[in-house]
């Protein structure tokens, strides 16, 4: 999975996604911004999911109820014993953070070529509708340059998908 994320890297890294950066600053520029609008709210969802779940031992104790663990599982050990609890919970806790930022880097990383995929797709569409403004200025053989540039467009989004 590592080569075939790289693969996916070095496309985007590559001269047909970064080429008209000056032309297409503003929509790379709004998309770049939606990514981390969206990274961040999701990264405090799942800080906030984190934190709900692991207050619930700390809650427990402020409240005087029973000890209870963040997550019920079987241990071959008493999980109420003094420095068994503390142990396996903070075992939880760190299991769960590395899972919960495991999980949060994954979608993150998906979202964000989604996001790539949709910012190069917006400028597909914006080389089409331009493809009729740059021929009107030209004066020889209109069919050929309106051929390459549709072809350029089209091997575009081939690269996007």
């Amino acid at each position: 999975n590592q080569k075939r994320i790289q693969k996916l890297l070095d496309i985007v890294d590559s001269n047909e996604f970064t080429r008209d950066c000056g032309k297409f600053e503003r929509i790379f520029t709004w998309y770049a911004w939606q990514g981390v609008y969206h990274h961040m709210r999701y990264q405090s969802f799942g800080t906030m999911a984190v934190f709900c779940w692991g207050f619930t031992p700390i809650a427990d104790a402020i409240s005087g109820h029973a000890r209870r663990l963040p997550m019920e599982a079987w241990y071959p050990y008493d999980t109420q014993a003094t420095p068994a609890f503390q142990l396996t919970c903070a075992h939880q806790t760190v299991a769960v953070i590395l899972g919960c930022f495991h999980n949060i880097s994954m979608d993150t990383l998906i979202t964000g070529l989604l996001n790539t995929a949709c910012c190069q797709m917006e400028i597909i569409k914006r080389n089409i509708l331009d493809i009729d403004c740059d021929v009107v200025s030209l004066e020889f053989d209109q069919n050929k340059v309106v051929d390459e540039k549709l072809g350029e467009c089209i091997k575009h989004s081939v690269s996007v998908m």
